[in-house]
């Protein structure tokens, strides 16, 4: 059985964000041990954040957005993609 270690070194990586092509700092973690301590793939996080230091724990309630927040969310999408991505016109 694999040894159980309650320390993780995790490095803080970069990404870069759309549409303003800034680096921001990242932190991914993935691992079997990450379901052994109750975060399960789809498990809402609560993460709580003071200098030099994160929380993070499993989610006590989770508020998904209502049909009329989806809708218009929606609908602000399809204008955004209107307007970078114009239909061309056929020449013919």
């Amino acid at each position: 059985m694999p040894t159980r270690r309650s320390l993780r070194k995790i490095t803080v990586t970069t990404k870069t964000t759309w549409p303003k092509y800034r680096r921001v700092p990242q932190v991914r973690m993935t691992g079997d041990w990450l379901g052994r301590a109750g975060f399960a793939p789809g498990t809402w996080l609560d993460v709580t954040i003071s200098e030099g230091m994160l929380v993070i724990t499993v989610a006590r309630s989770v508020r998904l957005p209502g049909p009329e927040q989806v809708q218009e969310v929606m609908e602000t999408l399809q204008r955004e993609y209107g307007r970078r991505f114009p239909k061309r016109r056929s020449k013919g």
